[in-house]
């Protein structure tokens, strides 16, 4: 459990895999207004994500990088919870399948015909860019 006042528990909840739970000092995420950053004592919110990259500093500053794919978090003082349809861990994600989505997004995007297509083209675009900056642990 994360210390009160000094670092935060940091869990993630997805329908198909088993919650993460980490103590953290400071946590990114994409917001879906921005980024934002949360510290110890962070006033409480609810917000709604983008397809992005959260980071995760530990106590001892090392750095975790995560691809989500949209989904909410909720902020309180020494706690935040993150409810998504999936996220990958920056260092297990292929670099290579990662790219080639984003070339086959970006070609759908340059040949789309109505709304409805140029949505998912979107999506998959902006997945498979927060999974390259996952993967190549790039900031903000």
């Amino acid at each position: 459990m994360a210390d009160p006042g000094t670092s935060l528990e940091f869990a993630i909840y997805t329908p198909k895999t088993e919650p993460l739970n980490i103590e953290a000092s400071e946590v990114v995420l994409p917001g879906a207004e921005g980024v934002l950053t949360v510290l110890p004592q962070h006033t409480s919110l609810l917000t709604a994500l983008r397809p992005g990259v959260m980071i995760v500093v530990d106590p001892e500053g090392g750095e975790r990088h995560y691809a989500v794919h949209g989904g909410f978090a909720e902020v309180s003082r020494d706690r935040i919870l993150v409810l998504t349809e999936s996220y990958e861990m920056g260092d297990d994600i292929d670099a290579e399948r990662a790219h080639a989505s984003q070339q086959r997004a970006e070609e759908r995007l340059g040949a789309i015909a109505g709304d409805h297509d140029m949505t998912r083209s979107e999506a998959s675009l902006l997945r498979a860019q927060a999974r390259l900056h996952a993967h190549g642990r790039d900031g903000y």
